[in-house]
């Protein structure tokens, strides 16, 4: 019986290895991405290119930048040239409160667009079914983002009123 074998590309072999660093710079408020990390955090395979993670990363970024605009500035102005800088919330595991929610919003939004435009290689029903599937993760990806985002605005996460 002839047949043909898949074999997923290679572990990244670098991670946490300066010289094998794949960082993406915010704006210098923010801290910059680490694209190792968001592949060990977000479980994302290694059949994502490294190209296309990094614009689904500067996506997240440019969503995540466009909706903390305001509060961004509002925090410039009160004399924080960096969000490591503010205080008001507790360090957790050695880390800023605002920098980790800044890094969940991006992890959130990189892997919505990732779901929304990454296909399984495949012809079959089942290819299909999965990537209805990815698409509905998207949506929780995305909502995930914003949460994390409303955390950082101090804002609900939901907002109800009696009709």
């Amino acid at each position: 019986m002839n047949g043909f074998v898949s074999v997923p590309p290679a572990p990244i072999d670098c991670p946490g290895d300066e010289a094998c660093a794949a960082t993406i710079a915010a704006d210098g408020f923010f801290p910059a991405v680490d694209m190792h990390a968001l592949r060990e955090t977000m479980r994302v395979g290694t059949m994502v290119t490294d190209a296309r993670l990094r614009e689904a990363v500067i996506a997240g970024m440019t969503t995540a930048l466009r909706e903390l605009a305001a509060w961004r500035t509002e925090q410039v102005l009160a004399g924080y040239p960096s969000v490591d800088l503010i205080m008001g919330q507790p360090r957790i595991d050695g880390q800023n409160w605002y920098a980790q929610r800044w890094r969940r919003a991006v992890y959130n939004y990189a892997c919505a667009e990732l779901a929304e435009t990454h296909r399984d290689v495949s012809a079959t029903g089942d290819g299909s079914e999965r990537a209805e599937a990815k698409a509905l993760s998207a949506d929780d990806y995305r909502r995930d983002g914003l949460h994390a985002v409303r955390d950082i605005l101090a804002v609900p996460r939901i907002h109800a009123e009696l009709i």
